[in-house]
């Protein structure tokens, strides 16, 4: 049976691959009738012939593709992510949100946070993983103290770069690393924080492996998978949001603290990565048994 996948892109196309790796029943086939125009034309196509459409991003504003699979009658899945749920609750509270979408679909989302945050706008949602990590070799001690954090370019403010340049300011002698965005127009940054600008994945798994601890102080998220490849690499990760393997910080007098009770921990362990919490994170968040499950569910649902 064919499974049409659209949505992101960068995640789609992933979890197709590793979908058609896994189930022996089913075809699935990512088509990004976002920007392509070509995939739009097979998804209307291919779309009386599959029995099910994945929406890899939440819907809650107009989608031609949608709309051709409900006239179809297909079942549709949503898997939310993060920023669409932010956005469902800015147009369900200002009176703009379109729930023919939602009221049509069945919805899951890999993060309790954004599953909570469904509820209070009535969408009823299931958790569902579909991330996994790959066992990378962790190096055996770091040389120095020192932190790395994503900020998003042209999307600084809600990767909280405010935080991160006070608590750089305040910590004078531990280095503060920047990658994804270059376009930081701040006037007087301190002289510990470095701005790289985009690294490709492998480069950032290196990174990680040796800053100690790993930033992610956004206002609003889904299930980061930086935070748990840091974590999983021996990281200690600061988090605006808590999790069983990370520390939280909101502010940035909090992110300070966290930051120097994190060093003195690191110091503690002579300079070396958390060996105990990157095993229990690959365990976690192994490949097998996280498309496994999503398999069985679709399997079940369908």
């Amino acid at each position: 049976m064919f499974v049409l996948v659209n949505g992101l892109p960068l995640f789609g196309k992933n979890l197709v691959k590793d979908l058609n790796e896994f189930d022996e029943r089913n075809r699935y086939i990512f088509l990004n009738t976002y920007y392509s125009k070509i995939d739009k034309f097979l998804f209307f196509i291919l779309l009386p012939f599959s029995g099910l459409v994945i929406s890899f991003n939440g819907v809650a504003d107009f989608s031609g593709a949608l709309n051709w699979a409900m006239k179809w009658k297909k079942k549709i899945l949503m898997q939310w992510q993060g920023s669409d749920v932010m956005l469902a609750k800015e147009r369900f509270y200002n009176g703009t949100i379109l729930m023919d979408y939602i009221n049509s679909s069945t919805h899951v989302t890999d993060f309790d946070y954004l599953k909570n945050e469904l509820e209070e706008i009535g969408v009823k949602s299931k958790i569902l993983s579909f991330k996994h990590l790959t066992t990378n070799k962790l190096n055996i001690n770091y040389d120095k103290i020192s932190i790395l954090s994503y900020v998003g370019k042209n999307n600084e403010g809600l990767y909280g770069i405010d935080l991160i340049i006070e608590a750089a300011k305040a910590l004078v002698d531990i280095e503060f690393n920047i990658i994804g965005t270059n376009a930081i127009n701040y006037d007087n940054l301190p002289e510990n924080l470095f701005v790289h600008g985009w690294k490709e994945q492998s480069e950032v798994i290196d990174l990680m492996k040796i800053n100690p601890i790993f930033l992610r102080m956004t206002k609003h998220d889904g299930n980061a998978l930086s935070v748990y490849e840091a974590l999983s690499l021996g990281c200690e990760v600061i988090w605006t949001y808590p999790s069983e393997f990370t520390n939280r910080a909101n502010n940035s007098s909090e992110l300070i603290n966290q930051i120097l009770e994190l060093k003195n921990k690191i110091e503690e362990r002579k300079m070396s990565p958390n060996f105990q919490k990157s095993a229990q994170v690959l365990k976690s968040f192994d490949k097998k048994v996280v498309i496994s499950n999503y398999v069985k569910f679709i399997n079940t649902f369908l």
